[in-house]
C-alpha cells in the first residue's frame, strides 16, 4: 500500500477533477524499532517506548500488508463563497485495488454534488483498468458516455505511477507539525493527529485549494491531519480538517480503508463504452 500522505493527496486530487465538469454546466526519517517495518501488534517494546511524536511519525510512514487488495471510501464536504454566492459541494466516492499476479483491477468512482442559490447540480465518474482495457466514465445531469482503450496491465501501471509522480512529494516531518500527538484508542489500535502545520507544511494543502481556479477566496490558515489504524497499524480511518482564515469556508476530507480478502471487486460493464484504442 500507498504512504498514507501520498493516497490521502491522490484522493484529495480525484475529488478536485471532478469539480470542474460542473462549474463548466517527508525528508524526516522514520524511527526505528530495530525491527522490521511490518511489526504483528503494537505491544512491540521499541515502538511502545517511542515518544508521542515518534510514534505518529513510525506510522505516518507505515507499509501496512494488503495482501494485493485494498478499498478507500471516501467523503469530502466543502462550504465557501464566491462572488456572493454561497456553494456546498459534497463529494463521494470509493477506490478499489486488486493486484493478486494474474489478476489486476483498478477501479475509482465518485459522485460529486454542488448547490448554489437552491440549484443542485449532480455529476458521476468511474475510471479505471478492467480485463486489458483502461477505461473512464463521465455523466452530468443524467446523460453520459463513457469510453476504453486497450493496453497492458504493464502499460496501465507506467502511466498510473507517472501521474502518481507528478503530484510531487507530499512528505510532513516533525519541523512542520507543531502539535502531534499518538493515543491508543478503546478498540486497542492509535490515533495520531497532526495540526499546527507550518507555511512549508500548508504548502501541498495550498496547492489543492488553489485547484479550485481561486473560488476559494479566503487563505488556508491550518489543517489538522488524524490518522488511525488497528493494534497491528494497518489504516483505519483518516481524516483532514482545513481550517482557513475566513471561518464561514469550511472543507473537510474523511476516509476508511479496507485491506486484505475482504476488498470484494466492484461489478463492471464496460458495455456500451467507445473504443478509443489508436
Amino acid at each position: 500500500m500507498k504512504k498514507f500522505t501520498l493516497k490521502l493527496l491522490s484522493l484529495m486530487l480525484v475529488c478536485i477533477m471532478a469539480l470542474p465538469l460542473l462549474l463548466a454546466c517527508t525528508d524526516g526519517e522514520t524511527p526505528s524499532t530495530g525491527s522490521s517495518n511490518k511489526p504483528s501488534e503494537t505491544t512491540d517494546k521499541a515502538f511502545l517506548a517511542l515518544s508521542e511524536a515518534d510514534k505518529a511519525f513510525y506510522i505516518l510512514e507505515f507499509d501496512a500488508e494488503d495482501g494485493g487488495k485494498e478499498q478507500v471510501v471516501f467523503n469530502m464536504e466543502m462550504v465557501f463563497k464566491y462572488s456572493g454566492i454561497e456553494f456546498f459541494v459534497d463529494v463521494e466516492g470509493k477506490t478499489v485495488e486488486i493486484n493478486t499476479g494474474s489478476t489486476y483491477l483498478d477501479y475509482s468512482e465518485n459522485t460529486t454534488s454542488m448547490t448554489a442559490m437552491e440549484n443542485e447540480t449532480v455529476s458521476v465518474t468511474k475510471e479505471g483498468f478492467y480485463e486489458g482495457k483502461a477505461f473512464y466514465y463521465s455523466e452530468s445531469e443524467g446523460e453520459g458516455e463513457g469510453f476504453y482503450m486497450v493496453m497492458t496491465k504493464d502499460e496501465y501501471l507506467a502511466d498510473k505511477d507517472e501521474e502518481s509522480s507528478s503530484l510531487g512529494d507530499f512528505d510532513l516531518t516533525k519541523a512542520d507539525c507543531g502539535t502531534v500527538s499518538c493515543k491508543k484508542n478503546s478498540q486497542g489500535g492509535w490515533v495520531a493527529t497532526y495540526t499546527d502545520i507550518s507555511a512549508n507544511g500548508l504548502e501541498i494543502f495550498n496547492e489543492i485549494v488553489m485547484a479550485f481556479g481561486g473560488m476559494i477566496e479566503s487563505e488556508l490558515k491550518d489543517v489538522v491531519l488524524t490518522l488511525t489504524v488497528d493494534s497491528s497499524l494497518k489504516p483505519v480511518s483518516a481524516s483532514i480538517d482545513f481550517i482557513f482564515e475566513d471561518t464561514e469556508t469550511q472543507m473537510t476530507f474523511d476516509m476508511s480503508f479496507t485491506l486484505g480478502d475482504s476488498v470484494q471487486a466492484p461489478e463492471i460493464d464496460l458495455s456500451g463504452y467507445t473504443d478509443f484504442t489508436e
